[in-house]
């Protein structure tokens, strides 16, 4: 049986239709409210004709094609947005997200590019959505209005979205009926560098390959795997925006578990001390972070007062690199905890992990901090290379023409550097671009294939175990003299210098090489760093032509708000 997400969601609420779906400060929405209401709100999209329109006779679905009508979420991180992500599968649709950052123009070109025919939005993006709206191809046919602490009046035909839940009459049988693990999930990706692009799942594959479903869950019948769940589903806290895939896979994963989301709050920003102090009042036991970029705030917070985080067992990070040094900060301030740093995108799913947490050894029936020559093994010196990862069955690594797998290295073998794919329950394609599709979901010897563009080789650890080292985004290569450079190789690498509070690695025009690496820096406050400081520090583990040939020191170090590295907005600073 192939999983198909609410059914299972409605399974969870049938079976535990008390215990919290999502947590706030202030409210509990139980599983039993959060079936109830993503009801209400696919009744009220159906009734104005927002729902699946294809049949068996259409034939099947272009890749690049959506069989489901588009509702847009440009929210913050709120109830709403999970609430109205599943009721619009409910409803024969599909969620879109938004990233609220964009301006005018950008957000006319990719509303342009889904079509949505609804949006749910955040009272406080009135402005924008007013300018947008009479500059789109295909003007949506609903809107619904969020409210937030804004006083911006209601946009013309809008609907307060609790007005819509309550006016909404019961889900037609007719449209549950209709429910496929066909039906599309979608998310677009801006990724590091690239135009935002739509990237179409099936239900089914987006359940196993980024939610970690496992199919053969439900062999005895959705029903009874809803009551083998453990009581006590994972509490989670996506500390990242909703409108990147990390942080709303992250709690749809958590909810496949009967788990509770933890929201903290302030959601339009990312404020530490208020995700620190919602891990302790959620008793979350899983926070997810983007690298340092969120990592370094945290600790800092922490340092103004501590908190013990007692409930908190994993901490997950992607997306951005979380440095060495800093994660072993993390666990020394919080030995109890595994970091996790998990490797995928919004192409491939969840491809691989790694996991660390704080060095210890079981002797004699009690534990015993792990010794090396009669001193004890830090955190900071245990950490291992952040780019080395435990790939799962379905990753592998192509030639440099995408013509063949790459086979493991044997023992004492270098292997070849190729790109990273993976396997079987990937994406279709990108939403309307069949040229995009073929290029980045080939299939292969009869194998359909994601390749994201990240470069890769296979690597022996110590314990014969393969792992495979991520070198970095081909896209954010620097090409040096004919010398292949990936930032983030060198970003890991200088991120350690003490001086350094952030910094993204780039190319720099230079009329000798044609690109050299620059890197854009904010440093701690008071501290200070030449180019040659870095050079000289850099040259401790990386190869000459690896190393800065130009340096900027900014006040802050721009990134998109999930934490993830702007490339291009580090090229502009190098280029003055």
């Amino acid at each position: 049986m192939e999983p198909h997400v609410p059914t299972l969601f409605d399974a969870i609420a049938s079976h535990r239709p008390t215990a919290a779906a999502i947590r706030t400060r202030n409210h509990t929405t139980t599983w039993a409210d959060l079936a109830s209401r993503t009801d209400a709100l696919a009744a009220a999209l159906a009734a104005t004709g927002i729902g699946r329109r294809s049949t068996a006779d259409d034939g099947p679905a272009q890749p690049w094609e959506c069989p489901n009508p588009r509702v847009a979420l440009y929210l913050h991180n709120h109830p709403a947005y999970l609430e109205a992500m599943v009721g619009a599968w409910k409803a024969g649709a599909t969620a879109m997200n938004v990233n609220y950052r964009y301006r005018a123009t950008e957000l006319v070109d990719l509303l342009n590019d889904g079509t949505p025919e609804a949006i749910v939005y955040h009272r406080c993006f009135t402005p924008t959505l007013h300018e947008v709206l009479t500059r789109l191809q295909i003007v949506p046919r609903l809107l619904v209005c969020v409210p937030d602490e804004s006083d911006h009046d209601l946009l013309p035909g809008a609907i307060l979205y609790e007005d819509l839940l309550r006016a909404a009459g019961p889900l037609d049988n007719e449209v549950r009926r209709q429910w496929s693990h066909e039906d599309r999930y979608l998310v677009y990706t801006g990724g590091t560098t690239g135009t935002p692009k739509g990237v179409l799942w099936r239900q089914s594959d987006f359940a196993v390959s980024a939610l970690g479903f496992a199919p053969a869950a439900l062999s005895r019948g959705v029903t009874e795997w809803a009551r083998r769940l453990p009581p006590d589903g994972p509490a989670t806290l996506p500390a990242p925006p909703f409108m990147h895939g990390a942080a709303h896979w992250n709690a749809l994963a958590a909810w496949l578990k009967g788990g509770t989301v933890v929201l903290p709050e302030h959601p339009e920003r990312f404020d530490p001390d208020a995700v620190l102090d919602a891990v302790e009042w959620g008793a979350a036991s899983a926070l997810i972070i983007v690298g340092d970029a969120f990592a370094r705030p945290l600790l800092e917070a922490d340092r103004g007062r501590h908190r013990e985080l007692a409930s908190l067992r994993h901490l997950l990070t992607g997306g951005a690199t979380l440095s060495p040094a800093v994660k072993a900060q993390l666990i020394e301030r919080w030995p109890h905890l595994t970091v996790v740093d998990v490797l995928g995108s919004s192409e491939s799913g969840r491809q691989a992990v790694h996991r660390h947490r704080a060095v210890t050894a079981v002797h004699r029936h009690r534990a015993v901090t792990a010794v090396h020559r009669h001193r004890a093994v830090t955190a900071r010196e245990a950490v291992p290379d952040a780019r080395v990862f435990q790939p799962d069955d379905a990753t592998v690594i192509l030639n440099e023409s995408v013509s063949a797998i790459i086979e493991p290295p044997a023992a004492g073998e270098q292997s070849e550097v190729g790109w990273l794919a993976r396997r079987g329950r990937v994406p279709l394609g990108y939403l309307g671009h069949p040229q995009r599709t073929a290029a980045t979901f080939p299939v292969l010897d009869g194998q359909h294939l994601a390749v994201t563009g990240d470069r890769a080789r296979y690597t022996l650890a110590g314990d014969d175990q393969l792992r495979i080292e991520l070198l970095g985004r081909e896209s954010a290569c620097i090409n040096t003299g004919g010398e292949k450079v990936f930032a983030e190789e060198v970003e890991v690498c200088l991120a350690r210098h003490q001086a350094v509070v952030d910094l993204l690695v780039a190319p720099a025009v230079d009329e000798q090489f044609g690109q050299a690496v620059g890197v854009v820096a904010a440093l701690r406050p008071g501290a200070s760093v030449n180019l040659d400081d870095l050079r000289q520090f850099g040259r401790l583990s990386l190869a000459d032509y690896k190393l800065p040939r130009r340096l900027v020191v900014v006040d802050e170090v721009v990134r998109s708000p999930s934490g993830k590295p702007d490339y291009r907005w580090a090229r502009s600073q190098l280029d003055r």
